[in-house]
């Protein structure tokens, strides 16, 4: 558990015992309740049984926005109770609630939607308009999780509506986000993956040309994880930018070593990455360290989906000597 979440338990004593203790929910399930029990399930992964169904107990439109994140993070919460969170949100709507509830409902309907598919379009197109609305300085200053909200805008609408073609309303509001965000190089690495991500998917590929650079040198200075280097390397590669940044470069030949701790998919993802994102002069040594990656790995090959294959493939068939590897 993270210790944002053991000082939440640690800070409402009271009602942790009672709900670790599995009693009768209270009469009101607010943003406190939501709170507390999203640090229990992450905390030990148990979920109160008093909890599944809360049929008798009035849902605030705060703590509805944790309902539904609980049941995108694998919570045994009952189906009527994710609905009757739905219901609250769309006859309530979410100006009570703060801009990091409102990130865990936009990401949480990528669960629900595929439940309630035409409730789910309501909120996520409800929360969308408050954030525009937050974003673009109408109401009160937004800077906690600023550009997680728009990663989730953008990573949520594909799984809603099954498309990556932002309309207008997300467009706009992931704009704003991005505008307010201020000097992405003061951004920590997770913030400037965000940021990028965004970009791509409302069109600024010329701003974040002109950005690169420093962005990359940022990066490497905070000395990223592999995962999110891969992260990385797949935002600016569906960018369709051609690169031969030193400092990017670096970024990605310091994560490709045996002790890389990536994934399979990772893997792959990163392979695809470097093929699309830089140039083939700038590729060269790069190319020799991913393809010992590949070799050195494990029951990689065997164990790929069709389309994780072709995506390797493709990313190999870019290397200089891809053909003898």
């Amino acid at each position: 558990p993270s210790p944002a979440h053991l000082w939440i338990l640690k800070n409402n004593p009271e009602f942790a015992s009672k709900i670790s203790a599995g009693i009768v929910p209270p009469p009101v399930f607010d943003h406190v309740a939501g709170r507390v029990l999203t640090a229990i399930w992450k905390a030990s992964r148990t979920y109160p049984r008093a909890f599944i169904r809360l049929s008798r107990t009035e849902i605030t439109p705060r703590g509805a926005c944790y309902i539904i994140h609980l049941a995108q993070q694998r919570c045994p919460v009952h189906k009527e109770t994710v609905k009757k969170a739905m219901m609250t949100i769309i006859t309530e709507g979410l100006e009570d609630c703060t801009w990091n509830e409102m990130v865990r409902v936009v990401s949480g309907v990528s669960y629900t939607a595929g439940i309630f598919e035409k409730m789910s379009k309501t909120v996520f197109e409800m929360g969308c308009g408050e954030m525009l609305e937050r974003a673009s300085g109408r109401t009160a200053e937004v800077t906690k999780d600023l550009l997680r909200g728009g990663h989730f805008i953008i990573q949520t609408y594909g799984y809603v509506y099954w498309s990556r073609v932002l309309p207008e309303l997300m467009k706009k509001a992931v704009e704003s986000i991005l505008l307010k965000s201020g000097d992405p190089v003061n951004l920590t690495t997770d913030e400037i993956i965000w940021y990028i991500n965004c970009s791509v998917a409302v069109g600024r590929v010329e701003v974040l040309k002109e950005q690169l650079h420093g962005l990359a040198t940022a990066i490497y200075n905070m000395k990223p994880t592999a995962s999110q280097v891969v992260s990385l390397v797949v935002n600016l590669g569906a960018s369709n930018i051609k690169t031969a940044d030193r400092a990017l470069v670096d970024v990605v030949e310091r994560v490709i070593t045996p002790t890389h701790g990536l994934s399979k998919g990772e893997v792959v993802d990163l392979v695809w990455g470097c093929a699309k994102l830089f140039t083939n002069d700038s590729r060269r040594r790069m190319d020799g360290m991913l393809c010992r990656l590949i070799a050195d790995y494990d029951g990689l090959l065997p164990s790929l989906y069709p389309k994780q294959l072709l995506k390797l493939l493709w990313g190999v068939s870019h290397m200089e000597q891809g053909s003898y590897y």
